[in-house]
């Protein structure tokens, strides 16, 4: 079979490779020459690392370097931007997402979401004497550590919310977190508001505080790309609507990764694509959401945060001078897991959540 895939991320190669393993012939279309490479790792590339540490291993696909601009779903042809068309029998929409931007015309404004961002910000950090991240979300607090390691300049996180994760975390961890990155040498401005920018990078909070800074960097949510798939009549919502098997409202033409809506939810988290490309066009594989899950890995710094909260959860809480992972128990059931400063429970956790909890893994996670 003839399978096109429009774009090259990890969702996008893993698939291809098992595709290829199970004879069917791939090609790929990606609009980035650099790829394919690990999207949640090019930050690695401010700590002196190449291109080819983050690159993911190619396959015997064909790839072709260039924007797909149309899909003709009667003829079963992706138009491209040179006019050329690739058939398929089955096509792939890998597209991803796209960062969500301040309206401020600056050139000291950047969001990082793809190689060249970050060669952009190599650049911009020549020049600066403090840099700002707007958004404490993961990524946003990838960023502020890994700038500030890579260039010594002081970076303070803008968060509107009153705690930096508010949708991982409740408000004890993600103020114990705000603590540690403070200890790294990273501000923390929390209960920002909206706040506006002016181009000389005057950065005004909602409650009137101001913030100076060379650069800015929005970490402020993403938004999936849906735009060749609205084009083409298929059923999209906030992302393209997808049913278990990945399939789109045309039968031929599935999509996975951060473009994809299942059961209303859309991830936009490396775990789901991969368990998506795992998934599309397989016989017997079914896509479900998973718990919700974060985890954070910069420095010397760990957070996690699983599964959730309800009314009836009672909170236990295993505390060392350096770190804290609260066990959240509806009865016996493992409902939630969070950890600060460490990470050594993260599996077992994993394994045991959503499930009743033995004596014997309560004593291991020392809780009383």
């Amino acid at each position: 079979m003839n399978i096109v895939i429009i774009g090259y991320s990890v969702a996008a190669a893993t698939a291809s490779k098992r595709l290829i393993k199970e004879g069917h012939n791939v090609t790929i279309i990606s609009k980035e020459s650099d790829a394919p490479y690990y999207r949640a790792r090019i930050l690695e590339l401010l700590e002196n690392k190449s291109l080819k540490d983050i690159a993911i291993a190619p396959d015997s696909s064909t790839v072709i370097n260039k924007t797909a601009v149309k899909i003709d779903r009667e003829n079963h042809q992706v138009v491209l931007d040179d006019n050329s068309v690739v058939s398929y029998d089955k096509l792939i929409l890998a597209v991803g997402s796209n960062a969500n931007t301040l309206k401020v015309n600056s050139d000291k404004v950047i969001a990082i979401r793809s190689v060249s961002d970050v060669r952009r910000l190599q650049e911009m950090l020549k020049s600066a004497k403090s840099v700002a991240v707007l958004g404490g979300g993961l990524l946003g607090l990838e960023a502020a550590v890994k700038i500030h390691d890579a260039s010594g300049l002081r970076v303070s996180v803008i968060d509107r919310s009153s705690w930096v994760l508010s949708r991982q975390f409740l408000q004890p961890e993600g103020e114990l977190l705000s603590q540690m990155l403070a200890q790294l040498g990273i501000d923390v401005l929390t209960n920002a508001g909206d706040v506006s920018v002016e181009d000389g990078l005057e950065i005004t909070f909602g409650d009137g505080r101001k913030l100076y800074s060379d650069i800015l960097v929005t970490s402020i949510g993403v938004k999936p790309e849906i735009s060749l798939a609205k084009d083409c009549g298929l059923n999209v919502n906030r992302g393209i609507v997808v049913d278990d098997t990945l399939k789109t409202s045309d039968d031929d033409i599935y999509a996975i990764g951060d473009c994809a809506e299942f059961e209303g939810k859309t991830p936009c988290m490396v775990s789901a694509a991969l368990d998506m490309a795992r998934c599309v066009l397989a016989e017997n594989k079914r896509y479900k959401n998973a718990p919700a899950s974060a985890v954070l890995k910069i420095a010397s710094l760990e957070a996690v945060s699983m599964g959730s909260v309800n009314d009836n959860c009672v909170r236990h809480v295993v505390e060392t001078p350096t770190s804290r992972e609260v066990f959240y128990l509806d009865g016996d059931v493992l409902a939630a897991y969070y950890a600060v400063g460490t990470s050594k429970n993260m599996v077992n956790a994993k394994l045991a959540l959503t499930k009743p909890l033995s004596e014997k893994q309560k004593s291991d996670f020392s809780i009383s």
